[in-house]
């Protein structure tokens, strides 16, 4: 069976992650809600795109940013990755080939913008798919306040996450934020 080492070489040609993903992939990977922060350019669209090569199913990808969807799906198609997006500038023979695409398994990411999602007759077909992992570049939902605080090390440039209330998140060694309970998540910095 493959692993994540296996699919970081064989999609993207890398012998090893950079710091921190591996730590949230295997926490995606055990099920666990996960904030996985990391700084621009370290790596975060990997850390949901290696997963989903490993589970069953259907990843969707929330995203407000068109310009980015469509760079990441040339780019994940470019490797091998079956991908897609939805957004409200397609046509319906658009919509309809790339529905048709996810419903018969064609598809392993989705990428989908926020307003899609507020489709109901989107989200009922996206109902009726096998969604293995949904990751959201915007918000982060859950029911109880928390805030989690980043102290930025001016020397190497390292974030240290901390958490406000550990009952309902914690953040390990390595700067995973792990969700324990429902809980709307602030950040602050």
């Amino acid at each position: 069976m493959a692993n994540p080492h296996d699919i970081l070489r064989k999609y993207w040609g890398y012998e090893d992650f950079r710091p921190l993903q591996e730590d949230i992939i295997e926490s995606v990977l055990a099920g666990r809600d996960t904030l996985g922060l990391l700084p621009t350019g370290g790596g975060k669209s990997l850390t949901f795109q290696v997963p989903s090569m490993l589970l069953d199913g259907l990843t969707v990808v929330v995203t407000p940013l068109i310009s980015l969807m469509k760079d990441q799906v040339d780019n994940l198609r470019e490797r091998g990755i079956k991908a897609t997006y939805f957004h409200a500038g397609l046509s319906r023979a658009e919509q309809k080939l790339g529905m048709d695409r996810c419903r018969l398994g064609k598809v392993k990411i989705l990428y989908v913008s926020p307003e899609k999602l507020r489709s109901e007759p989107f989200t009922a077909q996206l109902r009726q798919m096998n969604v293995s992992l949904n990751k959201s570049s915007a918000s982060l939902a859950v029911s109880k306040s928390l805030s989690l605080k980043a102290a930025v090390s001016p020397s190497n440039r390292k974030v240290k996450w901390s958490s406000s209330n550990p009952k309902i998140a914690t953040v390990n060694a390595s700067g995973v934020v792990y969700a324990k309970a429902p809980g709307k998540v602030t950040i602050t910095a």
